[in-house]
């Protein structure tokens, strides 16, 4: 796919509005056409085309006539620059040997006839455009089917981009290269196809308008020195320390290999590649010739990467995910460098074309197929040796051919250190900035989310994550904190993310741009939609803290009523933390098959403080029972809840050694908290009370539970933690943790040593996952009861220091958010694990069989958790629900398609633009480069 066309603002394939018509001519020639005659309105009133006599317009929207791919009504109405309008009844309007469906992307035609079925030419690349009423689009002075040479639409290799004047952008038209306009290359011209035509490192340009030496001729003077090889810096001329292209006398440099890769030092430094290292891109390979026993990639040693070759500078040449070396089976130790990275085949007897990015023609990349990318088909993956195994009709090849992927749209800026991967409905992006702050606002008007993403110096004194969620948080003045969490980024930056409520009822256009005039600084607040949806507004918000002085903050912002499917998915995509990564770090496509059987048995320990002041506490999470159980019945779990509270283990209390045992009667879960429901089990235990000892402590009876139900004494099942189950421990409590009062270091009571027993030194020899619905004082620093101090709560500490969830506790519908959020959270971690960390908006999922395809599309799953599947892009699991849920007996294949991030971009402040240092780089380009070129962000060079 190439970059859009700077030249293609010709297509305007819309009625114009405000032109009146002029002179007349017939169509085809090129100039305008008569649409006097096809009915449009004199004067300066709006183009309004009649249909032909004795045809509707919507008889004409289901002809095509001249089987071109364009309807009639499309060619009657559709109007480009100069009033021209393509004719239905010719292919090629404008004469210039290019289709007009070609021109304008079209791959059918609606047209039914045999004839036309097997005429039609699609255009095998929809992503650019020419212009069908003009023969010359790009005004170079070559015809766009002349410049297309096979004619198909896609700039192949050798040919010239008949949208662009300057197709290998080395500073000359195509037409002032291609003398006589014939689309070859002929004796005496130089290519417009290629920017350096004799390969001496100097550009065609700078040869011809700067250096004065020949841009046909390697080595102009003789001297054995290629051109470029003189003027290192390739600029024309011959500065200080660099001899002359047109010196015979001042180089004679001998054909020195230094690395002894079997190429020249100076067609190396030429070419890109490093003459000191005889595996410059690192991928198993030489760079020159085979030699020594070790496999080569520039064969003939010329430094042009021929037919058949791979590039020394392109770890992975054909760009399926599989490094050269890998496909070409070389081990690790068999390497010509192995101190480099390089990471071998683990089966060599097993190769992969290097140079083909689907080598059995599956419509599967190699990579994709070998997941794990190590050369050799591993246990649950694809053989990228093997046709059959990926076909259209498997999950894999519904989730995994590249038609099928998701697309996500990139946005990136290198002032403000952000690389952004977005839903392509986000149509609205605008880059954002107020003195050193700068970033994007956008607005996706399908799903009526909002986001803001900025770069920020330090968060007033903050030196972590959670201080910087706290900082930005007190400009942001939410009206409510419903939840908090810290994690570490897919690149290993800690961070944190928060939820909150904002009673405001202006229009969400409107109330982004007020936040990020509040945060990024006045005038920051740009965006021009959103303003037919109004609050009060739901916000999820993302902060990284790459450095005390780099700090990233990602806000997604949707109305209240909108946060539900698929608007939530939009938000968690966005500001979850799969969604961001720095300028600089690149992305890749990964495919994996798997099996499914379910997630596993999870069990549930909820640890409520049972003190005088919980009772409507008590009551809300009773009242939020049904909605916990319809969530995890829904869902792939097999779990189970017990509770204990705050009393257990306490030398007194009635609650002292009660182990409310582990049930799925969601009925029982609600008697241990309502005094008045029906308890269906008292030999379980009902309703705690509220008359617990007065020091109150969590993380210490909630040691003591899991000491308990993992001890070889305990055998009532009801009160032990199966073997293979994960635990999640959830905290209820209005005040702060007494456990580590006056605790002294090897007592086992202070905080460090608790997280250390939650995280791995416990009996299951497993992290526990801990989860807590507190008074925070972070939230407010008023009480959620006058008699209990909330400060200094090293429960929270200890629920952060393992990336729980952290809640609100002060009104009911805080505590039932919580809980749905904490539930979600277990839920979505406890799926098929992906082997990456995916970028949450570009997941596909198929299985082979679900549990009732009528709700459910097997092959295409739906982002739901009624009937679907979700993606927890910080756990990397992949969840199924409801109808799109495996059946319940027996072994299901599943393949899920996705992008991941690779990062390049060690430096937390940022990086230099990708090729700044290069002759062609260009700032204004997407890629970097000048014209044609492209940013190897590997070799940093423009290739």
């Amino acid at each position: 796919m190439r970059k859009p066309s700077h030249f293609l603002a010709a297509l305007l394939p819309l009625l114009l509005v405000g032109c009146s018509s002029g002179d007349t001519e017939e169509p085809g020639t090129g100039t305008p056409g008569d649409v006097s005659a096809r009915g449009a309105a004199s004067g300066d009133s709006p183009l309004q085309f009649a249909p032909p006599p004795g045809l509707s317009m919507q008889a004409l929207v289901e002809l095509d006539t001249d089987c071109d791919g364009l309807t009639d009504a499309e060619e009657w109405s559709n109007v480009y620059v100069g009033v021209k309008l393509t004719d239905r009844s010719k292919q090629d309007t404008d004469g210039d040997g290019l289709r007009d469906g070609v021109e304008v992307a079209r791959t059918s035609s609606l047209n039914t006839q045999p004839g036309c079925a097997l005429s039609f030419i699609p255009d095998a690349d929809p992503s650019s455009s020419t212009n069908p009423t003009n023969p010359d689009t790009d005004g170079d002075g070559i015809l766009d089917g002349v410049e297309d040479r096979n004619r198909n639409g896609r700039v192949d290799p050798g040919e010239t981009d008949p949208a662009k004047q300057d197709s290998d952008g080395d500073g000359l038209t195509d037409g002032a290269e291609d003398a006589n306009h014939n689309g070859l290359v002929d004796l005496g011209e130089t290519n417009p196809a290629q920017a350096d035509t004799d390969s001496d490192g100097l550009s065609d340009f700078i040869e011809l308008k700067t250096s004065g030496t020949d841009p046909l001729t390697a080595d102009m003077d003789g001297d054995t020195c290629l051109d470029g090889t003189e003027d290192r810096n390739g600029n024309g001329v011959t500065d200080p320390g660099e001899t002359s292209p047109k010196n015979g006398a001042d180089c004679s440099t001998p054909n020195l290999d230094t690395d002894g890769d079997g190429i020249t030092d100076e067609v190396e430094q030429a070419h890109g590649t490093d003459p000191r290292n005889p595996d410059s891109d690192c991928d198993g390979l030489l760079d020159g010739p085979n030699k020594n026993g070790f496999l080569g990639e520039d064969l003939n040693a010329n430094g042009v990467l021929d037919p058949g070759e791979t590039s020394p500078t392109q770890r992975d040449t054909d760009g399926d995910g599989l490094v050269d070396g890998v496909e070409r089976g070389v081990a690790t130790s068999a390497a010509p460098v192995t101190t480099c990275g390089y990471v071998g085949d683990a089966d060599p007897s097993t190769q992969t074309n290097p140079t083909a990015a689907d080598s059995d023609g599956d419509g599967l990349a190699d990579g994709a197929e070998d997941s794990n990318q190590n050369g050799r088909v591993d246990s649950g993956e694809l053989d990228p040796g093997d046709g059959s195994d990926g076909t259209s009709t498997s999950p894999a090849g519904q989730a995994c051919a590249p038609q099928n992927q998701r697309q996500v749209v990139f946005k990136e800026d290198n002032g403000n250190d952000i690389r952004l991967a977005l839903r392509p409905s986000f149509q609205e992006v605008k880059a954002i900035s107020s003195g050193n702050i700068k970033g994007f606002i956008g607005y996706d008007h399908t799903n009526k989310v909002t986001f803001i993403a900025y770069k920020r110096g330090q968060a007033g004194t903050s030196t972590t994550a959670a201080g910087d969620e706290s900082f930005v948080r007190g400009q942001l003045y939410p009206s409510v904190t419903e939840t908090t969490q810290v994690f570490t980024t897919w690149d290993g930056y800690p961070a944190s993310q928060a939820f909150y409520e904002k009673a405001d009822t202006s229009s969400l256009g409107a109330y982004t741009n007020a936040v990020a005039n509040a945060l990024v600084g006045s005038g920051a607040g740009t965006l021009a939609g959103g303003t037919d949806v109004t609050g009060p507004f739901k916000l999820q918000a993302q902060y990284v803290h790459r450095s005390n002085s780099s700090v990233l903050v990602v806000l997604a912002i949707t109305p209240k009523a909108s946060f539900v499917e698929p608007g939530m998915f939009v938000m968690g995509d966005t500001a979850g933390g799969t969604a961001l990564a720095q300028f600089g770090d690149v992305d890749a496509v990964q495919c994996e098959t798997f099996t499914t059987t379910g997630s596993g048995p999870t069990d549930f320990l909820f640890v409520v403080d049972d003190s005088g002041s919980m009772a409507a506490s008590h009551q809300a999470l009773a009242n939020a029972a049904n909605a916990v159980a319809a969530r995890l019945s829904n869902s792939q779990l097999d779990w189970r809840i017990a509770l204990v509270t705050t009393s257990y283990g306490a030398t007194y209390s009635t609650n002292r050694n009660i182990f409310r045992g582990f049930t799925r009667d969601i009925n029982q879960f609600r008697a241990w908290l309502d005094q008045n429901a029906a308890c269906p089990d008292s030999s379980q235990g009902c309703w705690i009370g509220v008359s617990g000892i007065a020091d109150e402590v969590h993380l210490k009876p909630a040691r003591k539970a899991v000491n308990d139900m993992t001890a070889a004494t305990t055998t009532d099942v009801t009160k032990r933690l199966r073997p293979e189950a994960r635990l999640a421990v959830i905290f209820l409590t209005d005040v702060r943790d007494q456990s580590t009062d006056n605790a002294a270091p090897g007592s086992g009571n202070t905080l460090n040593e608790f997280i250390t027993y939650f995280k791995s030194g416990n009996p299951t020899g497993k992290a526990i996952q801990l989860h807590g619905i507190l008074c925070d004082p972070a939230e407010s620093t008023t009480r959620c009861n006058s008699q209990e101090d909330p400060l200094n709560p090293v429960h929270k500490d200890a629920i952060q220091a393992l990336g729980g969830i952290v809640g609100s506790i002060r009104t009911a519908t805080g505590i039932q958010a919580a809980i749905n959020s904490i539930m979600d959270n277990v839920i979505g971690s406890a799926g098929y694990k992906t082997l990456k960390l995916p970028i949450g908006a570009s997941v596909r999922v198929a299985l082979a069989q679900v549990r009732d395809a009528t709700k459910c599309n097997p092959n295409d799953l739906p982002r739901s958790r009624t009937d679907g599947f979700d993606v927890d892009g910080r756990s990397q699991a992949v969840s199924f629900y409801g109808a799109c849920r495996p059946p319940e007996t027996g072994t299901i294949q599943g393949a899920i398609s996705y992008r991941f991030w690779s990062d390049l971009t060690s430096n937390p402040e940022g990086n230099p633009p990708p090729c700044y240092t290069d002759t062609y780089y260009d700032p204004t380009e997407p890629d970097f480069c000048l014209g044609s070129r492209v940013c190897n962000q590997y070799t940093n060079r423009c290739e």
